[in-house]
């Protein structure tokens, strides 16, 4: 069976193996570590740092660029396509969740039926995402951007400012 990505419940299953093996790894064995990541996710630039635990769905949706951190106990939910920028540091416990699931209206109102999207999440360069923050389908972090340790991210954020909070919300930029 193949959802919309294209992708099917076998790639599902290696990137469960693959988390299973890199959960258990130590960093200090750098060159399985990487081949590890490599064969995991979609790509991985250099220098690239995981403290696991991870967890991912798919992992080859996930794309990290060079000079990145992401911290222990996070999870991403890549039904969709994660992009992760350069020098970007991810605080640990950090959700990001790529798929929406609409209410479909249907003609018998005791039914209640939801569909599935999938709907891409991209953070910037040089961002940081504080630990536990939640990111919400289709949110955009631009470059520069501080997310707030415990925030709920439901819109985009533009470049250069700190947000936080439920709903995440502008606090100031950055000058």
């Amino acid at each position: 069976m193949s959802d919309s990505t294209g992708y099917t419940h076998q790639h599902v299953r290696t990137a469960q193996e693959i988390m299973a093996e890199l959960n258990g790894f130590s960093s200090r064995d750098s060159v399985s570590y990487r081949k590890q990541l490599e064969e995991l996710l979609g790509s991985v630039g250099d220098n690239v740092k995981i403290n696991f635990p991870f967890y991912c769905c798919i992992g080859k949706l996930i794309f990290i660029d060079d000079f990145t951190l992401i911290n222990s106990h996070c999870h991403f939910m890549d039904g969709g396509k994660i992009f992760i920028g350069r020098h970007t540091m991810i605080g640990p416990g950090v959700q990001i969740y790529t798929t929406h699931h609409p209410r479909i209206e249907t003609k018998d109102e005791s039914e209640i039926h939801y569909g599935m999207e999938y709907r891409p999440v991209k953070i910037g360069n040089g961002c940081w995402v504080g630990g536990c923050a939640i990111l919400l389908p289709g949110v955009e972090i631009g470059d520069g951007t501080t997310i707030g340790a415990g925030s709920v991210v439901t819109k985009s954020i533009p470049a250069r400012y700190v947000a936080a909070g439920n709903p995440c919300r502008l606090i100031n930029p950055v000058n």
